[in-house]
């Protein structure tokens, strides 16, 4: 095999006993097997390109177990017992490009989903409700650039200035339980970023920047409501001081631009494939600026 080009593979194997007392009595046993690979390969001193295929199982929140109720919004929530926890196979390809004194990574996901956390409608003795459970096979692409760029290369008057950044592309389908169409996977958001830029400055003990994060449009659909959570862009700053070794001074700022975030939803007198749309709820919360001051401490130094 070439120098430059490694392989690591290898397999865990993981077994549980669930109990349920209560409602429902029973006792589940799981287990999933979840083998690895990862090639490797360093093309040149700056360069190298990563290849990864596995399996990987989900972890069950026993909150979904239980019936919940948001009284602000008029949900009910059934808990659904009959969870699974999800499987997938995730083929992942990476490319690292080092160059001095920074660093860019772009990656790209393939997920196929078993057993898919969605929401479904369950029937009860309280009428229908709705719950979160597996609807079967799913897809998840992901397309993701990660970046570390100190400027000190640029001009010296940029000494101590970094820039760092992640941005996500994410494309999901699941087979709606209700309509038979193909959507979105619940909660999935479709682009997600971040960029912060930091400035050093040694000489005086501090340090300040300021960070950008892209809005977040993540959409849900309930079997009787269609909701969109939005939020928009957001701008927080701080500045950083310390005095001495032991002590941090830090004050923040989130939300600078003050915008509020929205809640859309989409109610519909019963099951949304059948009954009509009842009424269009928009509920903007304004936030507002935050402003803190952190004084840290540390024993021992």
């Amino acid at each position: 095999m070439l120098p430059e080009l490694t392989l690591e593979a290898g397999s865990r194997y993981e077994k549980s006993q669930l109990k349920q007392q209560g409602d429902t009595v029973r006792t589940r046993k799981l287990s999933y097997l979840k083998p690895s690979a990862l090639v490797t390969w360093e093309f040149a001193p700056s360069d190298e390109v990563r290849l990864g295929y596995e399996r990987q199982a989900g972890q069950l929140d026993f909150n979904n177990f239980v019936s919940s109720v948001n009284l602000s919004q008029g949900q009910v929530s059934s808990g659904n017992p009959n969870l699974r926890p999800y499987t997938l196979w995730q083929t992942e390809l990476a490319w690292e490009h080092r160059f001095s004194p920074g660093s860019l990574t772009l990656t790209a996901r393939d997920q196929r989903i078993s057993d898919t956390y969605d929401r479904i409608m369950l029937a009860s003795a309280a009428g229908l409700l709705d719950a979160l459970g597996n609807v079967g096979s799913g897809k998840r692409r992901e397309f993701q650039a990660n970046f570390n760029m100190p400027m000190d290369w640029a001009n010296p008057a940029l000494a101590g200035v970094t820039i760092q950044g992640s941005w996500l592309r994410r494309f999901s389908s699941v087979m709606d339980p209700l309509t038979g169409e193909e959507r979105r996977i619940s909660g999935d958001n479709g682009t997600e970023g971040k960029v912060t830029i930091t400035k050093d400055v040694p000489a005086a003990r501090m340090r300040y920047g300021v960070t950008y994060t892209h809005s977040v449009d993540k959409p849900n659909w309930r079997f009787n409501e269609f909701m969109r959570n939005l939020n928009p862009e957001f701008i927080d700053a701080f500045v950083e001081y310390k005095p001495a070794p032991d002590w941090q001074i830090r004050l923040i700022g989130e939300n600078l631009t003050d915008r509020p975030i929205s809640r859309i939803r989409d109610v519909y007198a019963g099951p949304r494939n059948s009954a009509a749309k009842n009424y269009i709820e928009f509920n903007p919360e304004d936030t507002g600026m935050r402003v803190g001051l952190n004084i840290q401490h540390t024993l021992g130094q």
